[in-house]
């Protein structure tokens, strides 16, 4: 395939993707039916009590952690 070929390949499937997709400031128009609401979400209640030396542990290690560690 020549080096043109393949722009003129993929140019009309992104001209039909640019079209089928929906306007970037439409996504901000949300109805109050699609809001998200945390308080109607169900409460979990965990499986292991809360442990402070072990959260004072869990702290420590992820302080000593870079973010790409994190990741």
């Amino acid at each position: 395939m020549r080096p043109g070929g393949i722009a003129h390949y993929c140019a009309p499937y992104l001209g039909a993707l640019c079209l089928l997709n929906p306007p970037l400031g439409r996504a901000a128009e949300t109805s109050a039916a699609q809001a998200v609401h945390p308080e109607r979400w169900p409460r979990l209640k965990p499986a292991l009590p809360r442990d402070p030396d072990l959260e004072s542990r869990i702290e420590a290690l992820l302080a000593r952690m870079t973010s790409a560690h994190k990741v």
